[in-house]
């Protein structure tokens, strides 16, 4: 008994960084990598271009170092926008499946244009990224599942319910007057 609660314990504390932080964080890697990427590849292509046209000294070594700071560039500006995709299609999947109520992984990929592999694989890294809090992929049904949104405010009596939508993932949702709460979806502080 007090094994299985020590490991509740511990499960719960993995996931104490709520989606709005990872969001955040995911969103400031992103523009590093851009920037750097945008500035060095800049910076080490008008290098080459000046090697080209005779203006700097040339040399080997010059020319293959331009060549491999371009390529680390193009790379770091790639990544740069594979994580800010990541931002855009995890707020897309939030959306399906706040408002719309899509969890089946076959019918959000059919709502996203993408392959149910890729979707399946996309949400995946998402949970494991800390994107979505508390949510998991059950493979026997196909969906994702994410426990807050089922156990839910719903069959109680509305007198002293809010709507709100999440500031940070737009999602809808629901809390008592005067009680704290958090977003189901991605963990956020609603205020």
């Amino acid at each position: 008994m007090f094994i299985k609660a020590d490991m509740e314990r511990k499960r719960m504390s993995t996931h104490k960084i709520s989606s709005r932080a990872t969001i955040i964080t995911q969103s400031i890697v992103g523009k590093i990598f851009s920037f750097f990427g945008y500035t060095h590849a800049g910076f080490w292509g008008i290098g080459l271009i000046a090697m080209i046209r005779g203006e700097i000294e040339r040399s080997g070594i010059g020319i293959g170092m331009a060549v491999f700071s371009i390529v680390i560039g193009g790379l770091s500006i790639y990544n740069g926008i594979r994580i800010k995709n990541r931002i855009k299609r995890f707020k897309r999947y939030i959306s399906l499946i706040s408002i719309n109520r899509i969890t089946s992984i076959e019918l959000l990929a059919t709502h996203t244009n993408k392959p149910v592999v890729f979707v399946k694989k996309d949400l995946q890294e998402m949970i494991s990224k800390k994107f979505f809090k508390y949510a998991f992929i059950d493979g026997v049904k196909g969906e994702i599942v994410i426990p807050a949104m089922e156990h839910g405010l719903g069959g109680e009596s509305t007198v002293d319910k809010v709507n709100f939508n999440c500031s940070r993932c737009g999602a809808p949702g629901v809390y008592e007057k005067n009680r704290s709460a958090a977003c189901e979806y991605c963990g956020s502080a609603v205020s």
